[in-house]
This record gives C-alpha cells, structure tokens and sequence, in this order.
C-alpha cells in the first residue's frame, strides 16, 4: 500500500460516501461489483481519484475503483 496522503475526520452519514469494505473480508469483490469500476470514491462529500488513501480514526482507506478498501493504518 503506498503511503497515506492524509488524515480525515470520520464519516458523516448525512453526506455522498462510498461503501468502505474490508481488505479481507469476502464482501469486498461484491461491493466492488456493484460501484461498476467506478473512477471516484467519495467521503464526506469530496471527490478521490482510484488510488487515493488516506486514514481516519485508525483505519488507512484506499479507494479502488468507487469502493473505499479498509485496513488498520500503521504508524506513520
């Protein structure tokens, strides 16, 4: 994973989010199937590019394709 980009604070359930699923778990392949190879995730209302990661309260998220991939962030 490369390094993440930056902090956020959490998600807010009242704005445009993408589904976060985890890097492990098996219903990761089909929320990946149902964004559709979406280029963009979003969280809270702002717009990330495929590829874009970033933490928040411990957890490193990486947007691949329209869905957030979660992990336990390392130490920075």
């Amino acid at each position: 994973m490369k390094p993440i980009d930056r902090q956020v604070p959490a998600q807010d359930p009242d704005l445009k989010n993408s589904p976060i699923a985890w890097e492990a778990e098996e219903d990761s392949e089909a929320l990946q199937a149902e964004a559709a190879d979406a280029p963009v995730c979003f969280f809270n209302d702002v717009e990330y590019a495929h590829g874009s990661s970033f933490a928040t309260h411990g957890i490193a998220l990486r947007c691949d394709h329209g869905v957030w991939i979660a992990t336990e962030a390392q130490d920075q």
